[in-house]
């Protein structure tokens, strides 16, 4: 089931799906903020962040398996100010793996069989 699959963290995500993703994410995030500008809509805003953030770390996690790198590496971002720009290094310039690693084969990477 497709939304079933919205915060599965296994699997690898290759750079182009983090950008897509996370650009898209934040966008949403903007867009949920600048509609709800009010002080009344606080409180919305507070339980729009917690889906945004579950969201967000399952990205980075997925994105951390591309690198062939534990989920856990998502703990560096509690680092401040350097956590964050190691993190948007790592996963956003970095490339994955080449091949199948620890966390399964190369996103959109197929193999011809004979």
């Amino acid at each position: 089931m497709p939304i079933m699959r919205l915060f599965d963290v296994s699997g690898r995500m290759n750079r182009r799906s983090f950008w897509l993703y996370s650009s898209l994410n934040f966008v949403i995030l903007l867009a949920v903020i600048r509609a709800l500008n009010s002080l009344s809509a606080s409180a919305f805003i507070l339980l729009w962040l917690v889906p945004y953030t579950l969201f967000s770390i399952k990205i980075q996690v997925r994105r951390w398996h591309d690198l062939n790198r534990t989920g856990c590496m998502c703990f560096i971002n509690c680092i401040p100010v350097v956590g964050s720009i190691v993190t948007l290094i790592c996963l956003g310039f970095l490339a994955g793996s080449d091949g199948a690693n620890d966390y399964g084969v190369k996103p959109y990477s197929f193999s011809v069989s004979e």
